[in-house]
């Protein structure tokens, strides 16, 4: 088996309202993380996994049932994944592209935010632990997968334009935008290189055996299933623009997936 699920020691101040976390072994490359725990997806504040002080992946509970259900994978209810590796890629190239390398001197911390009690004595202590797929060490670390989310405020009706993206080479995999957005067209260099109504991305998606979710806009460059053709290049010369046209006004949450290419490999060897 390439891949293979390793239990993870127990988490240390495990409670509500607390934030318990666990260090994982460094050295084998991480695939995915799946949590096992009493908390409802609402009560999951934040996961956070740390690569040596870095906050690489963050999601809350809901974000993460929210791209389980995207990619219609199995779901049940208590079990959470915190995906690094992409298993719905077509190809086994193309799923472990985002995958974590990692060496034995990294400090890698897996944290959870735990909300408050919601009542006394109504739901019991907190249960938590978890499962990591692992592979074998590869050797060299010459990416990061990032999972964040950022706020853009939209302010008018009509027409936004988000221009504050990095472009430094950055290829995103796909961008959950939670807002009410009718339209996203998209610039690099002042030319349009993506545009798409809501109503025709929801059917390309579904079409593709993809289930968009309630209240997105998914922006998925690899709706095809092949990830490493397919991821979407932030690199310009000049510039890198977003346009939304919305019909209500306010914040849009954009919950990102990309791979970021290291400037300074981990693990190659610099020539004598």
């Amino acid at each position: 088996m390439l891949r293979v699920p390793r239990e993870v020691k127990s988490f240390d101040g495990v409670g509500w309202g607390q934030k318990p976390q666990v260090k994982l072994a460094g050295g084998p490359t991480y695939h995915e993380i799946v949590f096992e725990t009493n908390l409802l997806p609402e009560q999951i504040v934040m996961a956070t996994l740390w690569l040596n002080g870095d906050p690489i992946v963050q999601m809350t509970g809901q974000q993460m049932v929210m791209l389980e259900r995207y990619k219609k994978h199995w779901e049940e209810p208590g079990r959470f994944v915190m995906p690094l590796a992409d298993i719905s890629g077509a190809s086994l190239e193309g799923q472990s592209l985002s995958a974590l390398p990692t060496f034995p001197a990294d400090n890698l911390i897996l944290q959870v935010q735990v909300a408050q009690e919601p009542a006394p004595n109504t739901q019991g202590s907190v249960a938590l632990k978890a499962d990591a797929w692992v592979s074998r060490h590869v050797g060299v670390r010459s990416h990061i997968s990032r999972i964040t989310t950022t706020t853009f405020n939209a302010g008018a009706n009509g027409r936004n334009i988000l221009d504050t993206l990095p472009n430094n080479g950055q290829l995103i995999r796909r961008m959950h935008l939670l807002g009410d957005i009718a339209n996203l067209r998209i610039r690099k260099d002042k030319n349009v290189v993506y545009e798409q109504d809501a109503g025709k991305n929801v059917y390309h998606l579904k079409r593709r055996k993809l289930a968009p979710q309630a209240g997105y806009y998914h922006f998925d460059p690899v709706q095809s299933h092949f990830i490493r053709a397919e991821q979407f290049d932030t690199r310009v010369v000049e510039s890198l623009e977003f346009e939304m046209d919305v019909s209500t006004p306010g914040n849009i949450a954009i919950f990102s997936e990309v791979l970021e290419p290291l400037k300074n490999p981990v693990g190659v060897q610099a020539a004598a």
